[in-house]
């Protein structure tokens, strides 16, 4: 199987930044541990602090399929819902490959 790369985007109800910052802060180490786990990213939107972004790279869609099972998802999704203004938004992406390959891509 191929690799697969994510990007989740996802907006804090008014107030709750931080709620969200720590639930999702507190996803990283596990996340990192998991099986297939290549990259688990966490940022800020810049100029909207409630936006968060979510770069993820997995060896393969079963390993993020596990992921997404794992106990801690499933408490991050319980916790998180009530916080976020609507559902996440899931972009999977597909490299275009060019140039420098260790530059080109994730």
């Amino acid at each position: 199987m191929s690799e697969v790369i994510l990007v989740a985007r996802l907006t804090a109800k008014p107030g709750r930044e931080a709620e969200v910052e720590a639930m999702y802060h507190s996803l990283l180490v596990p996340t990192h541990a998991e099986v297939g786990c290549e990259l688990y990213a966490l940022h800020r939107v810049k100029d909207n602090p409630a936006q968060f972004v979510v770069i993820e790279k997995w060896a393969s869609m079963d390993a993020l399929k596990g992921h997404a099972a794992s106990a801690h998802m499933a408490v991050a999704k319980a916790a998180i819902e009530e916080t976020l203004v609507g559902p996440w938004e899931l972009i999977f992406l597909d490299a275009i490959l060019g140039g420098d390959p260790a530059k080109g891509t994730l």
